[in-house]
C-alpha cells in the first residue's frame, strides 16, 4: 500500500533512531496532529509494540520540509511500514 505521506517521505538512520524528512505539499501542523494521535494510540498504523521502542518524536522544520525525529530503538524498516499504512495524515 502507498499514500501521499510515504510518497513525500525519505528516511534516515541516525545515531538516536530514524528521521523522517517530509518535503512537498506538506504542512507541519498536520504532521504534530498526526504524531500527537499516533502517540496516544488513536491511530492504527503506529501500534503498541512500535511505541515500546519508542524513546521521543521530535518534529522540526517548517511547511514544505518537515522533519520527524523517531528516538529509540526503531528501525528503517518499521517506520516505513508504518508509513506505508499510515491512514492519518489528513492535508
Amino acid at each position: 500500500m502507498s499514500n501521499e505521506l510515504e510518497k513525500m517521505s525519505t528516511l534516515q538512520k541516525t545515531d538516536a533512531g530514524v528521521e523522517v524528512r517530509v518535503q512537498g505539499d506538506v504542512r507541519k501542523e498536520k504532521i504534530d496532529e498526526m504524531i500527537s494521535g499516533c502517540a496516544t494510540g488513536s491511530h492504527s498504523c503506529c501500534g503498541p509494540d512500535f511505541f515500546a521502542r519508542v524513546s521521543g518524536i521530535d518534529v522540526g522544520g517548517q511547511d514544505g520540509d518537515v522533519s520527524i525525529h523517531v528516538k529509540g530503538e526503531v528501525t528503517e524498516e518499521m517506520i516505513q511500514q508504518n508509513l506505508a499504512n499510515c491512514d492519518c495524515y489528513k492535508p
